[in-house]
């Protein structure tokens, strides 16, 4: 099978765009992104892309990474497509900041990706990364001790980011750059064995594939497949056992879980819970085995009144029956807050006494009952009329809003003048915003009529306030 159908098979075995979409691609210069831009300058019109050359200038290389940049702009030329350039002192960064180089530049790198597919209104950020990354990344991850999600190692879909390449060999990319006569560039840190990963990529891969298994990347592919859908089966059971274990959402926001109840559930899953219990109340943080372990083994001390302080503000406080997560002291009502909306899952409100539960339906509905509906609960929205990833946050000044059914746009100020709404709830009123900053949901109150569910619709997203409802609604 020919290079560009073997990538065109895996853009569409993970759905990875939406027909229409703007697609940010992400260019170094080196030979995967530059093969990634080329595809996908072929594959655009079939797929109707919009596509963006993005690049971005560490500071780490002086003139050769100056170079770069000028290729890829030119690059972005020759293709005539539109380039958004930005040049990042990286090495300052990193010594603000006290990171490894290579942390440094990711953390960078994905900002402005980030801040540029926002401001362009890109549904989804193509990256690079190909089979041998992924390889590379499992082994990383093995030797770091991680767990079944570090063996699943780089997901080919990550909220909007995607990997066209996931899936081929860097020895094929390279072949296919020469074959098509594309130039590129080669960024010397890549050879210095001052990294892991090329210490890991020039010397412990080519040894393990000579000496123990010359199909090395093919099963190492092989085990992060199995490893990333066993990962999902158990994720996806700890989140039915949340369900289960939690109890009602408290005033502060706090989560407590029934330990009578929780005791009951398998180790594996018991663990589960817990991450994703503070997650739920701390947002997206790194959680970490040791401070999980922490956790789990205070289900098997009798007594109570025993605290673990968790990163990202979180404590975990042990009483008779429950097990409590909260937020630290410290934490101010009525603060502008924003977090990722986790779909499919349930997102816990900051400073509310709820949460709202998201979940993607494929299913047939009734259009009839979605327009009768008065509970203020729940809403469908359509999900392909949305740009991921969504957010949760209260209003920020100058909001606009397409109220559902009233033809047109208002300022959110007016809106809640309008409905009589108090100054004092305002803030409290939690907004369901999209990657453009549309609101798509006034929590509560009405949905907004761009993302209506209609006869076309193929995918809803059903948003339901979970715990007590306010008192607004």
């Amino acid at each position: 099978m020919e290079f560009l159908d073997l990538v065109r098979q895996t853009v569409k075995r993970y759905r990875m765009f939406r027909e229409g979409g703007s697609v940010l691609v992400a260019v170094s210069g080196g030979p995967d992104s530059t093969a990634l831009l080329d595809v996908l300058f072929r594959l655009a019109p079939e797929l109707r892309l919009s596509l963006t050359v993005a690049h971005l200038n560490h500071k780490f290389r002086g003139q050769e990474a100056d170079d770069d940049a000028l290729h890829v702009h030119n690059m972005a030329a020759r293709y005539g497509l539109p380039y958004v350039g930005e040049t990042e002192d990286v090495p300052a960064y990193r010594q603000e900041q006290g990171l490894s180089a290579q942390v440094a530049a990711r953390d960078i790198r994905y900002r402005f990706l980030e801040e540029t597919a926002r401001e362009i209104g890109a549904q989804a950020v193509a990256l690079g990364h190909n089979a041998d990354d992924q390889a590379e990344t499992i082994i990383l991850n093995f030797l770091r001790g991680t767990g079944l999600a570090g063996l699943g190692g780089i997901p080919p879909v990550r909220d909007r980011y995607v990997r066209p390449l996931i899936d081929m060999r860097r020895v094929d990319i390279e072949g296919y750059c020469r074959r098509e006569g594309l130039i590129t560039r080669q960024d010397s840190s890549n050879l210095k064995p001052v990294y892991t990963r090329n210490r890991l990529r020039h010397q412990l891969m080519p040894l393990l594939e000579k000496e123990y298994n010359p199909a090395l990347v093919t099963v190492l592919l092989r085990l992060g497949e199995i490893a990333r859908s066993e990962n999902q089966y158990l994720d996806d059971e700890a989140a039915t056992a949340l369900d289960l274990v939690r109890e009602p959402v408290k005033a502060d926001g706090s989560i407590a879980l029934n330990l009578d109840t929780l005791r009951d559930v398998p180790p594996v899953i018991c663990r589960r819970v817990l991450r994703q219990t503070w997650q739920l109340v701390a947002g997206p943080v790194a959680t970490d085995y040791r401070h999980i372990e922490r956790l789990y083994s205070l289900l098997q001390t009798p007594s109570g009144g025993q605290l673990v302080e968790l990163p990202g503000g979180i404590t975990a406080e042990k009483m008779h029956r429950t097990l409590r997560f909260r937020t630290a002291v410290g934490s101010t009502d009525n603060a502008p807050y924003s977090v990722k909306l986790e779909i499919p899952g349930e997102t816990v409100v900051p400073n509310c006494p709820w949460s709202i539960r998201a979940v993607i339906w494929e299913g047939e509905i009734d259009l009839e009952d979605v327009r009768r509906s008065e509970d203020r609960s729940k809403v469908y929205v359509d999900y392909d009329c949305l740009e991921s990833p969504l957010e949760l946050r209260n209003r920020r000044q100058g909001d606009i809003f397409e109220p559902f059914g009233l033809g047109g746009t208002v300022k959110l100020k007016k809106y809640f003048n309008d409905l009589g709404l108090a100054r004092d709830q305002r803030d409290d009123v939690p907004l369901v915003v999209d990657s453009r900053g549309r609101i798509i949901w006034v929590v509560g109150l009405r949905p907004a009529d761009f993302c209506r569910i209609t006869s076309l619709t193929r995918r809803a997203l059903y948003l339901q306030v979970v715990g007590q409802p306010p008192e607004w609604a």
